[in-house]
């Protein structure tokens, strides 16, 4: 195998995803090439951490005491209830009708998402019209700022609306995950994980703020997701020049190298 492949394929070689046939392959690679080993020692450092964070909470998931004795009391307090949850759901009706709209709008007012309608001219729309939600965490390593900025779930995927901003300098203006190397992934509070169900992340040039925007579409989540984690482990650095020609832009891009690390966001995830 060549140093390429091999680099590409490490984050599953580590987690153990690949055929037994790729497995022998990669270790066999690895014990004669040094650079190649010494990127997937790096990047094992940075995941085995995860794992056994993983293995110490699936242990300590327990059954809450005295549950069949909790579900049969609420069965019981529903008749006594029911006019009055008939009651909230009429003001919730009217909070949903009138409410929610002006909220959207003055969320969407407050352009938050103005950055991402470059990338995505109906992306206001989206927001609104599905269950939308703002992030705003961010996560900051070796100079360079990972955020967070939104989700929007739909029925048939989730979108990811997310920032990477670094330092400008004379060699260096913009760094983005590096997506050769399968180095960004999403995994909700019991580590499952969400692949990347579109043809590749839609980015977006660097502004004056040297930041790179990017929209990934990944699959839906599961009904009982309550958090979720966005962790990318290589981030790719360069410098990007963009020209406008025939009215479009193009981006002269030239990579310079790869920087690795544990860029980690965690956060709620509110879904009905």
């Amino acid at each position: 195998m060549l140093c390429d492949e091999v680099k590409d394929r490490l984050y599953e070689f580590i987690y153990d995803e690949l055929s037994n046939e790729k497995i022998k392959e990669i270790n066999e690679h690895i014990n004669n090439c040094s650079s190649c080993k010494k990127e997937y020692e790096q990047l094992k450092l940075l995941l085995i951490d995860d794992m056994k964070d993983f293995i110490d909470l699936s242990a300590g998931i327990q059954m809450p005491e005295k549950l069949a004795l909790k579900v049969a009391d609420s069965i019981k307090s529903r008749a006594a209830k029911k006019f009055s949850r008939y009651a909230v759901a009429v003001c919730m009706m009217f909070i949903l009708i009138w409410g929610i709209p002006v909220a959207a709008q003055y969320i969407i007012e407050g352009s938050f998402l103005d950055k991402y309608k470059q990338l995505d001219p109906e992306i206001a729309s989206k927001y609104s019209n599905y269950k939308g939600e703002m992030i705003e965490k961010s996560s900051t390593m070796k100079g360079i700022t990972f955020t967070v900025d939104a989700i929007i779930n739909k029925k048939d995927s989730t979108s990811i609306l997310f920032t990477v901003k670094v330092p400008k300098n004379a060699a260096t203006n913009y760094a983005m995950p590096n997506m050769g190397m399968n180095s960004i992934t999403i995994q909700d509070g019991l580590g499952i994980k969400y692949r990347n169900i579109s043809s590749g992340m839609i980015l977006r040039s660097v502004n004056e703020d040297g930041e790179i925007k990017a929209i990934m579409e990944v699959e839906p989540l599961k009904f009982y997701v309550r958090s979720l984690t966005v962790r990318i482990t290589a981030m790719e650095l360069g410098n990007m020049t963009v020209i406008t020609k025939d009215n479009e832009l193009q981006y002269d891009i030239k990579k310079k190298k790869d920087i690795y690390g544990n860029w980690q966001v965690v956060f709620g995830v509110h879904k009905s």
